[in-house]
């Protein structure tokens, strides 16, 4: 069994943006099969978004700061 050191490739501090537009604070997780997102909000904590790295078909860089 792999550490959870191990199950994911990277774990970066992340911000998703729902359909209205309310700002979910959380981490983005990519491991060899998905990309995960997962809330680090105590009040949300069960939501989480996974997609499936073979689903992923363009990636547009867009600068989120300021």
């Amino acid at each position: 069994m792999k550490s959870q050191s191990r199950k994911y490739l990277l774990t970066v501090a992340a911000t998703f943006y729902n359909e209205k537009n309310e700002k979910i604070d959380g981490k983005l997780k990519i491991n060899k099969e998905a990309i995960v997102f997962a809330a680090t909000d105590k009040k949300i904590r069960l939501f989480k978004i996974e997609i499936a790295l073979k689903d992923i078909v363009d990636i547009i860089k867009k600068s989120s700061y300021g």
